[in-house]
């Protein structure tokens, strides 16, 4: 696939599924089939400190980093997720997220991603263990 099929693919992705859906994470950029999500930080996705919940971040992290496997063409569970907060993004901040792929093996993958904002701010840093199900189409 070219980074054109591979972006409608992500796009419909983030569209057909409910928990990003109800997030809003959103394909920021794909470039180099490097991704970068965004996520706008919603009273719906803050906490009592009016801060984005960690679970939201979480989540935007753990979706950058399994999409990013299935672009290098394997379809993957996450098996193990460490996430660091650093600094609580404020609602009405448009969050990114990027990852890296630091093992690719026939049945884990190993990734880190960051969140930051457009300033460059970083809010969480993330490490995960995935699965490999199968290969895919990319």
């Amino acid at each position: 696939m070219n980074e054109e099929e591979i972006l409608t693919l992500l796009h419909n992705r983030c569209e057909q599924n409910g928990w990003r859906k109800l997030c809003g994470i959103k394909v920021a950029k794909l470039e180099d089939k490097k991704l970068t999500l965004s996520m706008l930080v919603t009273e719906s996705l803050s906490n009592a400190h009016g801060i984005a919940h960690g679970g939201a971040l979480s989540g935007l992290l753990d979706t950058v980093m399994g999409l990013s496997c299935i672009i290098s063409g394997k379809n993957v569970v996450t098996m193990n997720l460490n996430v660091n907060f650093i600094k609580g993004p404020k609602i009405g901040t448009n969050v990114f997220a990027t990852a890296e792929i630091s093992h690719s093996g026939s049945s884990t993958m190993v990734t880190e991603a960051k969140c930051f904002d457009e300033r460059g701010t970083v809010y969480a840093k993330a490490n995960a263990t995935f699965y490999v199900l199968r290969k895919t189409r990319v």
